[in-house]
């Protein structure tokens, strides 16, 4: 796993080999916050929208939601951002984790933030995804249709759509609203 801020001031690791993930200061390369807790390795990581959290996926089943920062999109210090995210902290959050969401059966390879950060997506060897409720780590939905593991995930722009990608050689799109698979692309 790395991730660069989207203004390229912080940067977010974790190795294949690591069962943690750091935060890190681009300019000076100071470690910024350590986040341990997974009990095997992490696979992904995607910042909420806001940056407040990390959510990370683990070889463990799991998925964490980690506190990195306080504040909202256009408060003072540049801390973090992912992927097509951007954002601004005031302070550094104390890296406590949140919550764990399980359910799936087997490895979580993909994880990310819906664009409005209130749901989590998450992709597993199970050969299923999950949409998961920020707020209270609750599954909302169960992505079924896949038979083989999937290994990506990603959100159109609104958060209304997600798509997920799989080894079985198909991409499939999901409504988020009732989790019902509008298209196998093949």
């Amino acid at each position: 796993v790395a991730t660069f801020s989207r203004d390229g001031q912080t940067v977010l690791t974790a190795s294949a080999s690591q069962r943690a993930l750091r935060l890190w200061s681009a300019s000076s390369g100071a470690r910024l916050l350590e986040l341990r807790g997974h009990e095997a390795y992490v696979l992904s990581a995607s910042f909420s929208p806001d940056c407040r959290q990390v959510a990370s996926a683990s070889l463990d089943g799991s998925i964490k939601l980690w506190a990195v920062g306080e504040g909202g999109p256009d408060s003072g210090m540049p801390l973090t951002a992912s992927l097509n995210y951007s954002g601004k902290c005031r302070k550094l959050g104390d890296g406590r984790c949140l919550q764990t969401l399980q359910g799936h059966k087997a490895g979580v390879g993909a994880v990310l933030f819906s664009p409005d950060g209130q749901l989590v997506l998450s992709a597993s060897s199970d050969t299923s995804a999950r949409l998961w409720r920020a707020g209270d780590g609750v599954c909302a939905r169960i992505l079924e249709g896949h038979s083989a593991p999937v290994s990506a995930v990603a959100f159109n722009q609104v958060g209304t759509h997600a798509l997920t990608a799989s080894a079985d050689r198909t991409a499939r799109l999901w409504r988020v609203e009732d989790g019902c698979c509008l298209r196998v692309l093949t």
